[in-house]
């Protein structure tokens, strides 16, 4: 997938969260969350999630290990869009960064 700011240039710089849609999938050793950067392309890849409904967020950054926090992935959860991931079926997806409210 790639990433976008509010004007539709293509960023290089951000990351990416995915989280399972399902809040019993979350902890912190699980296959259901995932964050990465993008390539010198400005391309992300998500290789080694499980299938099922994620929700898929873009951020200017996130610090190593709170993706998995309950209250991190709670503040983006209004700002991610909806993704369905099957079996060995690849799925390209446009983001939009968005601004998340700090932490409280």
């Amino acid at each position: 997938g790639s990433v976008t700011d509010s004007d539709n240039r293509p960023l290089k710089d951000y990351v990416v969260v995915a989280f399972a849609e399902d809040p019993e999938k979350l902890g912190t050793q699980t296959r259901y969350v995932y964050a990465g950067r993008p390539d010198q392309e400005g391309v992300f890849k998500i290789s080694y999630l499980l299938p099922g409904n994620y929700l898929l967020v873009a951020v200017d950054s996130v610090e190593p290990g709170l993706e998995f926090t309950p209250e991190v992935l709670g503040r983006f959860r209004p700002a991610a869009i909806p993704a369905r991931l099957a079996e060995g079926a690849p799925l390209t997806v446009q983001l939009k960064i968005v601004t998340v409210p700090a932490q409280r």
